[in-house]
């Protein structure tokens, strides 16, 4: 169904699924900054903190236990774009482009979603745990360690 419960619960089963990221993960993360991060305001000098990532992980259970996935975002690249790419084995893949939406239309949309009482785009309490689960021993792992540099409008590709 497309019940807001029904769509919060599939995606926190999704990241549930999804087994935890290795030492030899972490170690092999790409984690970027773009030239000129520091400079920005409110940024520190000494941040430490990534405008991209790239972690490949596993789902580890379920209908597609052993499937991997590539996790990755950054901000100042040559695209603006969420996409979805299914790779198969026979070297097919299928594309699926996100439209992305000026971001003060898709604030409306978060807005007009929360007045009219529509949860569907709202996390879950059992989201939040399932990512902070995810995501809290890789950020114990990296934290104060400096990212690369690349330069603004770099394909992320060639990160």
């Amino acid at each position: 169904t497309f019940e807001a419960k029904e769509i919060q619960n599939a995606r926190a089963e999704a990241l549930e699924s999804i087994l935890p990221a290795t030492e030899n993960d972490i170690e092999n993360m790409k984690r970027g900054q773009y030239d000129g991060y520091l400079s920005e305001p409110g940024v520190s000098s000494k941040s430490t903190t990534e405008t991209f990532f790239k972690l490949p992980v596993v789902v580890g259970k379920g209908k597609l236990a052993g499937v991997p996935i590539l996790l990755q975002s950054g901000k100042a690249l040559s695209k603006n774009l969420t996409e979805i790419v299914i790779y198969f084995k026979t070297e097919m893949k299928i594309v699926v482009e996100v439209p992305t939406q000026d971001s003060m239309l898709a604030y409306e949309k978060v807005f007009l979603d929360c007045i009219s009482g529509d949860q569907t785009v709202f996390i879950s309490t059992r989201e939040i745990l399932a990512q902070w689960a995810f995501v809290t021993p890789i950020v114990l792992k990296v934290e104060g360690k400096r990212p690369f540099i690349y330069k603004i409008g770099s394909e992320p590709e060639s990160l």
